[in-house]
């Protein structure tokens, strides 16, 4: 759990979501693939924050 985690996340998970969502928006506009490719990439960005979140929290107690 560090930068690279970070970074391994961030081009695996939100970047791939992202890339599908807008090249599904160009090619066919607003589609149910759009939307649940949008969806899961807001997802992925709120699991990563709410992962940051905790981390704070668990770190603070200790």
């Amino acid at each position: 759990d560090g930068p690279l985690w970070a970074a391994v996340y961030l081009v695996l998970f939100v970047y791939a979501e992202a890339y599908w969502a807008f090249r599904s928006l160009m090619a066919d506009g607003v589609t149910p693939f759009f939307i649940c490719n949008a969806l899961c990439a807001a997802w992925w960005i709120a699991l990563y924050f709410g992962r940051q979140r905790l981390r704070r929290y668990v770190m603070v107690d200790q």
